[in-house]
């Protein structure tokens, strides 16, 4: 899946609502299994990115991720301007 912010896909008018996103796993996932990988604090920008992102933001990007492995069961909650 390529870089995006969840409050890229919303309606216009949601863009004012506190909407996250909760991802609970059916088993574990690991680095090797192609775990969630998000870019921490980004959600504070007052900018969404640009989509689709540039190869420029795309490096920013990857340089500033970190993955996320978890356990079955586990919870994972993002803010909708979580970069993932």
């Amino acid at each position: 899946t390529i870089w995006h912010q969840d409050m890229q896909t919303q309606m216009p008018e949601a863009d004012e609502s506190d909407i996250i996103t909760v991802w609970i796993p059916m088993d574990s996932v690991l680095i090797n299994d192609g775990c969630l990988v998000v870019v921490p604090g980004y959600h504070k920008n007052k900018e969404l990115l640009p989509f689709p992102v540039t190869d420029k933001i795309k490096k920013q990007l990857n340089s500033d991720s970190i993955a996320l492995t978890v356990n079955r069961g586990d919870f994972v909650i993002l803010h909708k301007k979580t970069p993932h």
